[in-house]
């Protein structure tokens, strides 16, 4: 429907000017047909004066350009997203719950019922929320991003269909974005809450990295329901046969067991592990029965040589922390002069170790400064009194990336609290102790180079001070660790566990961090995860650069992949360039197993560089661990949007619901200014009244 309405004038010209125009052509008109309308026969005299004078009138009526608003108000039918679970939990068949073929028809109802009274738009959701046909095999469910794309997405909703279980296997806790939404949700249960008999395995926890005789420990935990005093085996299977098999004693009607096991490896490669428990009689699923993982076992251990030039008890305890973790092999020399040596003597070494530990530095000009200058060999460098008053060897402060001079009186220190972030790998996983220990240390100067990076500021009596208790350094060819303070073994013989698990943390980081070597390779080759479901798209990435380390845009790589140690590719393929050294290629799905990749780069039909990685594909059991419909989150997702939750599959009230809420958005009113000049209504106006006049002058034969 369209309204006009009278706004204003807007003149073309002044308002006097077009008036007296206006009254100038009246007159003229007038005075043409003064004389005629006199004689007794002048109707028709009359009548050309008429149309003389609209036709002025017309055209001084546009010259005061009047202009009108028209409404146009559209009747529209309001908007609805309808949010389908894709997970596969949902074709689980479960008490008076069908499953898939149930489900199906849901979706079928919800979408005939709807579509004449709103305009419907369908989204499916398991990790990624999407606007396709469902398939129903999702690998898991993420109802927090449902929530975050109904908010993002909620301009001109006018209310929004949720069809799920309720069940989130990934993501936080949708509720607290549900808090925030704007739109109602209609939450549609679908599942079932009746008791069952099932057993699924949750919770495997491992480390996927490894080292031959290295002790590793790997802990499963076995959800049971309904199956009270029975019994059932656990089996842990490596490549294919059992490894060990454990007895569960399942005492009460719902439950759960951890159960750990101690795995060692005396040859490096990939162990492909299992649990999984036989089907007991009567249970609702043999999916969640099982949980595979992966296990990579390396032969090479951290060769680190620790060369003391004082004598003090951090050294000790610095070596107890290092020699602790059985991936680490420490070689210990005390080399207190030229001279004066305990232990082998690192200048008489065939073999560079992994990284080198100083603790304090040597003197000037002796034999093992010049060495440690001439090697590329990681530094990880600890202060000792005496260090500081051998600051002057530049050399030395050239390879650890700072120098200071202008050094004071000896002074107490602590770390300052807010410093110790997450910001660097070195300082990640750290738990901070109620109060941290003194340390001692030297005020200075620090000059430090443009590539160093000072980490966790120091405070002396309470006062922030420009010093940093770590200095990191990397350099292409170089990576080094400073520690500016030393009382170090304080915090390992601290009272509070806290405290001395901060201090081995940190240490187990800065060596971790230290003896890691730079990246030189010229391609990099990285899945995008390490393991992935049979139903995953495996995507690869990769980064090449050249020999002179810049991003290498106009190469060739092919990706063979291989099953296992298989020495024929089951599938080849070719990398798209995305921008500068950056690659991509998407595989596709495999079945379960473990996949090796060997990427080979061209240029101008050279090979100019290799690179393998492994994934791993396992069946997925997240989505069946847990089977039996969350009716409390599903209400109070509702009731915090204001919606509603039906649970007995009624869609008469989903439609009462909607009805109401959406009573306002059944029209849209656009408004829009209209000026008269622009309407060709008017040339025609004034034409007809000029032919008119013409006309009926013709037939009174007037000239």
């Amino acid at each position: 429907m369209t309204r006009l309405l009278f706004y204003g004038f807007s003149p073309v010209l002044p308002v006097v000017l077009i008036l007296f125009l206006l009254i100038t052509g009246l007159f003229s008109a007038w005075w043409s047909y003064r004389d005629n309308i006199k004689e007794e026969r002048n109707f028709g005299f009359i009548v050309l004066l008429l149309l003389r004078s609209l036709t002025f009138l017309s055209l001084a009526l546009l010259l005061f350009n009047p202009y009108l608003i028209v409404e146009d108000k559209e009747n529209l039918l309001p908007q609805v997203s309808f949010y389908i679970d894709n997970s596969q939990s949902m074709t689980i068949e479960r008490g008076n719950y069908k499953g898939e073929s149930e489900y199906s028809e849901i979706i079928g109802n919800i979408f005939s019922i709807t579509q004449d009274q709103f305009t419907l738009r369908p989204y499916i959701f398991d990790e990624s929320v999407r606007d396709t046909v469902p398939d129903f095999s999702g690998n898991a469910t993420n109802l927090n991003l449902v929530m975050e794309h109904i908010r993002e997405h909620s301009s001109g909703l006018a209310a929004v269909i949720l069809l799920t279980d309720g069940i989130p296997t990934i993501g936080r806790n949708p509720l607290f974005t549900a808090q925030h939404l704007s739109v109602p949700a209609v939450v549609f249960a679908a599942g079932d809450t009746t008791d069952v008999k099932d057993i699924a395995l949750t919770d495997v926890t491992y480390n996927p990295l490894s080292y031959i005789n290295t002790r590793q420990t790997v802990s499963v935990e076995i959800l049971h329901e309904g199956f009270s005093e029975q019994t059932a085996t656990l089996n842990l299977i490596q490549n294919g046969e059992i490894r060990e098999s454990r007895q569960l004693d399942f005492t009460t009607e719902r439950g759960s067991i951890m159960q750990q096991f101690f795995l060692e490896f005396e040859d490096p490669g990939f162990y492909e592990f299992e649990f999984n428990i036989p089907a007991l009689e009567g249970e609702l699923t043999e999916l969640n029965n099982s949980s595979a993982f992966t296990i990579e076992v390396l032969d090479n251990k951290t060769k680190i040589h620790s060369v003391a030039f004082e004598v003090h008890p951090d050294v000790s305890t610095i070596r107890r922390i290092i020699s602790s973790d059985i991936q680490n092999e420490l070689i210990v020399t005390n080399y207190l002069s030229d001279s004066q040596i305990t232990g082998p003597n690192p200048l008489t070494g065939s073999v560079d170790p992994d990284l080198l530990i100083l603790h304090g530095l040597p003197e000037q000009n002796s034999e093992i400064s010049e060495w440690i200058f001439t090697r590329e060999i990681p530094i990880l460098y600890f202060s000792l009194p005496l260090s500081f008053y051998r600051q002057e060897n530049r050399q030395l402060s050239n390879l650890l990336g700072y120098f200071s001079d202008s050094v004071r009186n000896p002074s107490f220190f602590e770390i300052e609290r807010n410093s110790v972030s997450e910001s660097h790998p070195v300082l990640e996983n750290l738990e901070l102790p109620a109060r941290f220990p003194r340390l001692n240390g030297f005020s200075a100067n620090y000059r430090l180079s443009p590539l160093s990076v000072p980490l966790m500021n120091l405070t002396a009596e309470r006062v922030q001070t420009e010093q940093a208790v770590l200095i990191l350094n990397e350099t292409p060819n170089h990576k080094s660790a400073s520690v500016t303070t030393y009382g170090w073994n304080r915090y390992a013989r601290d009272s509070d566990p806290v405290t001395r698990t901060f201090f081995t943390q940190l240490l187990t980081n800065l060596v971790s961090w230290t003896a890691a070597p730079s990246d030189d390779r010229n391609l990099i080759l990285t899945p995008q995860r390490d393991h992935f479901a049979e139903t995953d798209n495996v995507l690869i990435r990769a980064a090449l650069f050249n020999d002179l380390a810049e991003p290498e845009e106009d190469a060739l790589i092919q990706i063979r992949v291989f099953q296992g140690e298989e020495s024929d590719p089951v599938q080849q393929y070719r990398m798209s360039h995305l921008r500068d050294e950056f690659y991509e290629v998407s595989l596709g799905t495999f079945p379960q197993g473990i996949y090796r990749i060997v990427a080979e780069a061209l240029k101008n039909d050279r090979v100019t560089a290799t690179e393998e990685s492994r994934f791993h594909v396992a069946s997925s059991n997240s989505e069946f661990i847990n089977t039996r419909r969350n009716d409390e989150l599903m209400r109070q997702i509702a009731e915090m949007t204001d919606g509603i939750f039906i649970s007995d599959g009624t869609l008469d009230e989903m439609i009462g619901f909607l009805e109401t809420v959406t009573a306002n958005y059944s029209s849209e009113v656009s408004r829009y200014y209209s000026h008269l000049h622009r309407n060709l209504i008017w040339f025609f106006i004034v034409l007809l009244l000029l032919s008119a006049e013409w006309f009926i002058r013709k037939r009174m034969s007037l000239q």
